[in-house]
């Protein structure tokens, strides 16, 4: 990842909260349903038929100008724009076929794959996937395989994946990357909790309870939380740490600014407050670079560890893909 450093203080970004991903959802409306499919085509090309930087450059303007479109409520023209995109990046009409039939397949699977914690707080859907699943990130029946047996002398960490805004519970599983959170859970050994972004932020209390499900099938170490988000998500994991700074280990932002608003002290990591990690796009319309400086700066000026990294070739959305990698690393790293 390529670094940009950071510039002097700005004011403090408040209203920085709603910025889209594009839905998933197995169970909506036919048109979200063909808004999901076209999400899923295009992250199936990109995963199997990487670009060049340059490519990739063009491709996230393509995609970004798509999601705005969505946000405008323009359905058929941002189905075209991924199809045509989709093309783009993957030319043979066979594989675009394959593609179509796995999207189908994973659509039509995701109402029995999401669940509901219930409580005295407002119901909250969320998905939960870890070792010795399917690695699909289709939560298949246990099975030996790939960091099924939990650490040595403890449990597998945990991280909370927070999606943006339009998307849901589904979308770290099976959408970003092509699922690419699944795989990593299970070639690394962790738990991914994969919340509703607004149920959780409506009833944050509500974390403890999806921590005691997780719990309930997989061993897990619950000294070893990390929060993933992406854009809506990042500040809704954001707020999670400034109720409570020891509810994490560290924090991972992306396309979406964290570390401000603060204050000092507290009782997490080292320092009162868990390190975090920004990663932004340099081609990103909605959480440009040098809002993302802004807040990164604020933060340290109060005490936050934060790491601000800028993709040179990525937007708002594709970069989630790109990055998770280098991220979930990152965060599994910090001790």
């Amino acid at each position: 990842m390529t670094r940009r450093t950071v510039p002097t203080l700005w004011l403090a970004l408040v209203a920085f909260t709603l910025l889209p991903a594009l839905p998933l959802d197995g169970q909506g409306t036919p048109e979200t349903a063909v808004l999901a499919g076209a999400l899923l085509r295009v992250e199936y090309a990109l995963r199997d038929r990487p670009p060049s930087a340059l490519e990739r450059a063009e491709v996230n303007r393509a995609f970004d100008r798509a999601t705005l479109a969505f946000f405008a409520g323009q359905v058929e023209a941002v189905v075209e724009a991924m199809d045509l995109l989709a093309a783009r990046i993957e030319p043979d009409p066979s594989l675009r076929a394959r593609h179509r039939t796995q999207a189908d397949d994973v659509l039509a699977a995701l109402p029995g794959r999401r669940r509901i914690l219930g409580g005295e707080h407002a119901p909250i859907p969320y998905r939960l996937h870890g070792p010795g699943r399917d690695g699909s990130g289709h939560g298949g029946p246990a099975r030996d395989g790939p960091g099924g047996a939990p650490p040595q002398g403890g449990g597998y960490p945990v991280v909370v994946a927070l999606h943006g805004a339009g998307g849901n519970e589904h979308m770290f599983l099976e959408a970003y990357g092509a699922g690419r959170l699944a795989g990593l859970a299970e070639e690394i050994g962790f738990v991914v909790i994969s919340p509703s972004t607004s149920a959780l932020a409506a009833a944050p209390e509500g974390l403890a309870g999806l921590l005691d499900a997780a719990e309930a099938e997989f061993p897990i170490d619950r000294t070893r939380v990390h929060l993933l988000g992406h854009s809506m998500g990042a500040g809704a994991a954001w707020s999670l740490v400034t109720r409570d700074p020891g509810v994490a280990r560290a924090v991972a932002c992306l396309a979406g600014p964290c570390g401000a608003g603060a204050g000092r002290g507290g009782s997490g990591a080292p320092g009162g407050w868990p390190a975090v990690l920004v990663v932004g796009g340099a081609l990103d319309p909605l959480a440009p670079p040098a809002r993302l400086e802004a807040v990164a700066a604020q933060g340290r000026e109060q005490g936050v560890d934060v790491e601000l990294r800028i993709e040179e070739n990525e937007g708002h959305t594709l970069l989630v893909g790109a990055v998770l990698d280098e991220v979930i690393a990152w965060l599994l790293a910090q001790r």
